[in-house]
């Protein structure tokens, strides 16, 4: 358990504005507006107003519990608060003028399963001593790391002697998100709640790919290219992050090389594969990896897998595994 949250009420207020349809006339009605109030391990406040839990179905005792064990809070907010402490340093840019959070509202929230929260919507207020006029964009999307996995084939005959090209495993899936039906991508997944990336990794394969290896298996670009003693000045964990101006989603990259046989080979294309139950449905399409970087030039997960990997061969070799 992360935290332990009290509730209480918070009354404020808010305008809303109504334009007539057929002049410019407005009226504005002043409505009290009740928020809930919770308390963070790091002391910080958040304010989420009752709609927000009537629309998810839960009451506020189911709310704390779901809450305090939604690590992709906790670790945002212990990351925040500890970067913050850093414009203490004299050689900080901010520290003649030190920018604090001041307040943090949840928007919205949803429910992976009635006893785990998927993402929650916040609005964080960050600010110095100039206010609001001078606050960083604070709108947060929270869904916690993920990991991507690169997986490379290399065909060989019935004498065991490699031929034709290597080949990379694409999924094609709807992502709403997007708006598209057939999105290209390489394999992905959100760590659970023990933030396991390489275990996530593992697990993602053989539900995506039907792909079961050992994590030892898998080589972590990520942290070959951002060693832990190499880090930046602020504190961040070893990932890459493909959407910082709105959400906190850093991943881990993995890279994976089997020798397949040709029969072997025939099961990976076109076959269907994910759980129905968690919405995913998948079909895997195999393509020269040589082309990666074109095929799958819509997917960031893909384009810095490839990346790193090649620049990863330029120093060492990684073994293969033979099924």
């Amino acid at each position: 358990m992360f935290t332990r949250a009290y509730l209480k009420s918070h009354t404020t207020s808010r305008l809303f504005s109504s334009l007539s349809l057929f002049g410019s006339k407005s009226t504005t009605t002043r409505m009290s507006v009740k928020y809930l109030e919770v308390e963070s391990p790091q002391k910080n406040i958040l304010k989420i107003l009752p709609d927000v839990l009537e629309d998810a179905e839960i009451d506020l005792d189911k709310f704390k519990e779901l809450f305090g064990r939604f690590s992709a809070y906790h670790i945002w907010e212990e990351r925040i608060t500890r970067n913050i402490t850093r414009q203490t340093d004299p050689k900080h840019p901010f520290h003649n003028d030190p920018y604090q959070l001041k307040e943090i509202k949840i928007q919205s929230l949803t429910k992976f399963t009635p006893n785990r929260l998927g993402f929650l919507h916040i609005n964080a207020t960050v600010e110095n001593s100039k206010g609001k006029k001078y606050a960083f964009p604070g709108s947060v999307f929270l869904r916690g790391g993920a990991s991507g996995m690169l997986i490379i084939l290399q065909p060989y005959d019935e004498n065991g002697n490699d031929f034709g090209e290597e080949l990379a495993i694409m999924t094609i899936q709807p992502r709403v998100a997007v708006g598209g039906m057939e999105f290209m991508e390489i394999p992905a997944g959100m760590v659970d709640e023990e933030n396991n990336f390489k275990g996530t990794a593992a697990k993602e394969l053989e539900e995506e790919v039907g792909m079961i290896l050992n994590e030892s298996e898998l080589f972590n670009l990520t942290e070959w290219a951002i060693p832990e003693s190499e880090s930046s000045n602020e504190i961040f964990p070893q990932a890459m992050y493909p959407s910082v101006g709105g959400c906190d989603e850093g991943l881990q990259l993995f890279v994976h090389q089997r020798r397949i046989s040709k029969d072997t080979l025939k099961r990976y294309e076109g076959k269907m594969t994910g759980l129905l139950e968690e919405g995913e449905n998948i079909h895997l399409k195999l393509i020269p990896y040589k082309e990666l970087w074109k095929s799958g030039a819509r997917d960031a997960k893909a384009l810095s897998a490839y990346a790193l990997y090649e620049e990863l061969k330029k120093s060492r070799t990684l073994p293969w595994t033979t099924e």
